[in-house]
């Protein structure tokens, strides 16, 4: 499945790992960021997050203002999600972290909707000034602090990923090489700043999981730290239990994927696609994702029971366009080769 089309999303720092080594990097952004549904049943009136996204303050801090735009956006509140990154920008126009998360509200925007020429160009601006500015807020930086090393590990692979999906390779290794200047030094900061054990664990399952799959990198090897399939899985499980909604769901997010798509695991897979549907029942991508993760698992007749809930959640939610909201159906009724009856 391409994305724009038949792939579901993707979001924050969690699309770090193979940006770095050209195709041993490259696998990451296999990952689209997506989701799936949980519970059975009709979905009800929109249920309380995790974190509220309604009680903002115009004067909020910058990074728990961000938070709170992704947790609109997880929970597939775009007005929301609009409406919070614009105050964001209003409030804070030369903070990174405002255009930051602009750029994550287009991204959700590009992957949630056929082709849209609009969305591309605003999410390739906001994530531009969003760079420009950090680069500037470090400048002449000798030893950028943790949570620095995290936002330019999440600013150089996001914008990396996009340029691998618009096939500008040349770019995203540019990039990559970027963010494997911070990953190098964030190995084993870990303890001093949980963040890190997002991008850590990605980085440690992914570049032992490129080599194994392709023997041939194995000679790259001997120019990067070496991966840790089984540290980088402890890492993200580790991610995925912090008391930090972005980088939980993001780590849980992952986890899903390689189970299901690197570990051959759907069982593990469902475990991880129920966590986040049950966390945000109206994200039709981690519906999606727990769809197909029964549909692997040979549960034909619950993933059939999901897709009406998938269905569901589609119509109900006031937020979604016609054209998102038909884009949606049509992901569902490619997964089970046929148009819902």
């Amino acid at each position: 499945m391409q994305m724009y089309r038949s792939n579901p999303p993707c979001t924050m720092a969690t699309l770090v790992c193979e940006c770095f080594l050209m195709v041993r990097f490259i696998f990451l952004f296999m990952f689209l960021h997506v989701a799936v549904a949980g519970a059975a049943g009709l979905i009800q009136a929109a249920p309380e997050l995790p974190y509220s996204c309604d009680r903002v303050e115009a004067g909020d801090d910058p990074e728990a203002l961000l938070d709170t735009c992704m947790v609109a956006l997880y929970g597939f509140r775009f007005l929301k999600a609009d409406s919070l990154s614009l105050q964001l920008l209003d409030n804070h126009p030369d903070n990174h972290l405002s255009h930051f998360a602009r750029s994550h509200y287009y991204w959700w925007m590009m992957i949630s909707l056929p082709p849209d020429n609009e969305a591309v160009a605003g999410f390739n601006n906001s994530i531009q000034r969003a760079r420009e500015l950090f680069d500037k807020k470090i400048a002449g930086e000798k030893n950028p602090g943790h949570s620095d090393l995290f936002y330019a590990i999440s600013l150089s692979a996001m914008s990396a990923r996009h340029d691998l999906m618009a096939g500008k390779y040349l770019r995203a290794l540019n990039r990559g090489r970027n963010a494997y200047a911070s990953i190098k030094h964030s190995l084993g900061q870990e303890e001093t700043f949980d963040g890190l054990y997002l991008t850590s664990g990605l980085y440690h399952y992914m570049a032992e999981a490129a080599v194994s799959r392709y023997p041939f990198l194995r000679i790259y090897q001997l120019l990067f730290p070496a991966g840790d399939k089984k540290l980088g899985l402890s890492q993200l499980k580790k991610a995925a239990d912090l008391d930090h909604p972005v980088w939980q769901t993001e780590a849980t997010y992952f986890l899903m994927r390689i189970f299901l798509e690197m570990e051959n695991d759907p069982e593990q897979a469902l475990h991880y696609a129920e966590t986040l549907t049950g966390r945000f029942p109206e994200n039709l991508i981690y519906q999606y994702y727990q769809m197909l993760a029964l549909k692997e698992a040979g549960k034909e007749q619950d993933a059939l029971d999901r897709r009406q809930v998938f269905s569901n959640a589609a119509m109900m939610n006031e937020g979604l366009s016609d054209i998102q909201r038909k884009y949606f159906l049509e992901l569902a009724d490619e997964l089970f080769h046929s148009p819902q009856q």
